[in-house]
Order: C-alpha cells, then structure tokens, then sequence
C-alpha cells in the first residue's frame, strides 16, 4: 500500500539493521502493518555482509515509506543516529531489527503522548526467548514520575532505561543537542537516556505490551563474555556524563555507576591488568562512600571485598558465580 505523502509524518522509526537476514522481515512486516499509516521506517544497514541489505532493499520498493540507509559498520549507537539524522516525524522511535511489535504499538503511544502531551511515552514489554519458545511479560511500575527516581533506579538497573520501548519527541533532541555518542556501542542507550532526563520532560506511560525483545543465549552474549573494549567504552560513558554535568562527581550517583564499572571489570575475561583496574574504576569507590551511602548489595560487597584483598580475588569470585548462573 502506498501512503498519501501529502500527510506529516507522525513517527519515525529508525531500524538499526546488521547481519539480521534471518529476522529482519519479521521486523519489517510488524512496522510495515501498523495501524498507524503516517510513519516513516527509515532501515540502516550498517554494512551487513549477509542477506540484510537485499532484504531492506526488497521492502523499500514494496513500500514507499520505507527508507533505507547503506553505511559502513560503525556500530548500534551510529546507526541509530543515521536515523535519527533523516527523520523528519514529530515523534521518534528506535527498533532492533532482530525485534519486532504489535500491530497497534506506534498508534497507541502516538495517541497516549498527544493527549498527555509527553515528550517521553513508554510501553511494557515482552521477553521472548525464542530458542525456548518462552515468553516473558516485563512491566513497568507507571506511578515513577519522579525524574530523580528514575534517573537512580535505572544506574541501578531496576528501570528500562532502553530506547525501544519508547516513543521520543523529535524536538527533544534537537533543541538540546541530543544524540548518540559516536563509537559508543556498550551502553549507548543508557547514556542517551541520562541525557534526555537532563532536560525538564514529561513521562507518560502505556500499561499495553507493545514491543517484543528477542532474548538469545549462548557462548557469544554479552553476559557471558565482556571484552576490555566494553569495560573502556562504559569508563568513556561515565567520563562523558561527567564532562556534561549530567551527574556531580561526587554525588551517589557518580559513585553507583563507578561501583557498577568495578564490578564489570571483575567480569572481563582477558586484557584487563590489575593496575589498569584499580586506576580506572577501584580508586574512584573509597571505602567511606560505601557506608555513606549504604551500598550493601551482592555488587557492592563484591567491589569491596576486592578493594580489601586484590583484584584476582574479585576476579575469581565472580568467574566462579557466573560460571554456576549462566
């Protein structure tokens, strides 16, 4: 079906496309039959050496609406940029091209963020762990409204700081100067979201689940095997938020997300010395904020029982953990 282009677009919706052959066109097919026709689909491919060009290719000539980006690989974070640089909706969203989403998501949180006039607006969402043929429905506790809270509850991983399930009034980046860090591809959605509670924004939310998170395991995820180049780009991420004021240095904020990059470097598995370590995250978590803040989780006594003893220890411990849990 071809659209009216007389019309504004309502929503964009930027795809980030890489090696996905075998589940972009389920992707495709759930944006493409919207029931909300004034969208635009704006497709990267960030230099896809499958069948992933090919297929955006066949769906941009099937549908008019559909535009398709070829780049060279630079990564999650810039090819959503990529998108959001051409989008021209009112509203912007992001999709991961192995994901797909109810027929009536972009219609509903289109509609929920006009009548509330919210810059943000988000939906609950699934887990699918499609090698198990499971689901899993993911909600959101919709009486946070308190920006601080949200901001504190996401470093500390109990709030879905994701973009995918969220709808982003355009404006919002461009009057502040929002976007994607460039060779930022661990923790790119994080970063942009602290940015965006930087600003004075208003919250709405969805209690429908919307959007469905492809969850896939094994030898290669991220869980299982974190590199000293995704340790450096989540220290880059924290040197970022400092150089934008997003966080004070000092303030219990600073210190969780310095906390939570200690506990990641006991995780990696090769490359990281023990001084390289202490000089990047253990010296930035003294003894005392642990007490003045009341850190006391299993993250936290872990980071400290390394400061105490040496990083092997911490290192050992937590191999030893995730080895038995995952």
């Amino acid at each position: 079906m071809k659209c009216d282009n007389t019309k504004k677009v309502k929503v964009s919706i930027g795809i980030a496309a890489y090696n996905v052959e075998y589940y972009l066109r389920r992707c495709l097919d759930s944006v493409i039959n919207q029931t909300l026709r004034d969208i635009e689909i704006i497709v990267v491919d960030d230099g896809s050496t499958d069948k992933t060009p090919q297929i955006c290719d066949e769906y941009s000539a099937l549908d008019e609406r559909v535009k398709v980006i070829h780049k060279q690989n630079g990564g999650l974070a810039s090819a959503r940029q990529a998108a959001l640089d051409v989008a021209s909706g009112k509203y912007f969203c992001a999709l991961d091209a192995d994901d797909w989403v109810e027929f009536e998501m972009y219609e509903k949180m289109y509609l929920k963020a006009e009548i509330t006039s919210a810059d943000v607006t988000m939906c609950n969402y699934y887990v699918n762990y499609t090698e198990k043929g499971k689901e899993v429905e993911c909600a959101i506790d919709s009486s946070l409204v308190d920006i601080d809270e949200i901001r504190d509850l996401s470093i500390k991983g109990k709030y879905p700081f994701m973009v995918w399930n969220k709808m982003f009034r355009r404006s919002l980046f461009v009057d502040n100067n929002i976007g994607w860090e460039p060779n930022i591809n661990q923790g790119e959605d994080f970063l942009i979201f602290m940015k965006v509670l930087k600003c004075p924004v208003k919250i709405a939310y969805l209690q429908d689940f919307l959007y469905h998170y492809r969850k896939i395991y094994g030898s290669n995820s991220y869980t299982n095997n974190i590199s000293i180049a995704s340790y450096q780009q989540l220290l880059h991420i924290r040197e970022i938020l400092l150089d934008n004021n997003i966080f004070e240095k000092d303030s219990k904020e600073m210190f969780r997300l310095w906390a939570n990059l200690a506990f990641v470097g006991l995780r990696v598995k090769n490359g990281l010395s023990s001084k390289y370590y202490k000089d990047t995250s253990l010296v930035k978590v003294p003894f005392s904020c642990f007490i003045k803040y009341r850190m006391c989780s299993f993250k936290d006594m872990i980071v400290l029982l390394t400061k105490c003893t040496h990083y092997k220890v911490g290192h050992l411990l937590i191999n030893l953990f995730y080895k038995y849990h995952y």
